[in-house]
Formats: C-alpha cells, structure tokens, sequence
C-alpha cells in the first residue's frame, strides 16, 4: 500500500509522514435490551447498539465502553430484621 497524504494504519495512527486528521465523531444512537427483562443475576444481557459516524474521517476499530450507573432496582420478597445486632 502507498501512503497518501492523509493515510492512517486502521488504528489513527498517521503513516508515510502524513499530517494528523482529528478522529472519529461516534455517537450512540440508541441503545435496546434485547431479551426483555428482567436480566436475572449472574447472566448475561445483549444489547442491540446502533451507531452513528458524524466523521469526519471512517471510524475503525470503533468500541463501546459504558459504565451503568443509572438502573432501575425492583426487589421482591426482601427480609429484613430491624435492631439486629451484627456477628
């Protein structure tokens, strides 16, 4: 392969002493729980992820990494007794 001016390796890494292009604008679109719910304890959940390049050059090796802080909790059948004293 013969670099141009503005080629990259796949990974944003300039090559043939190209200028540097600013990266990849990536967003998530949406984001569905396929399955329904609940997802039960100590099992997986797969998510359909749908994406969206606003460029302005092609995104490779694009990955999805989000932290889950805002969940829903429904507890049933919870026990608890009040003023007992700890081991």
């Amino acid at each position: 392969m013969t670099a141009g001016p503005n080629s990259t390796d796949g990974t944003g890494e300039v090559i043939g002493g190209a200028a540097a292009l600013a990266p990849a604008d990536v967003e998530i679109v949406s984001l569905t729980l396929l399955g329904g719910g609940p997802v039960v304890p100590g099992t997986n959940a797969t998510f359909r992820v749908d994406l969206r390049n606003n460029g302005p050059v092609d995104a490779y090796g694009a990955v999805v990494t989000m932290l889950v802080t805002d969940l829903d909790f429904i507890v049933n059948n919870i026990l608890w007794t009040p003023n007992a004293q700890a081991p």
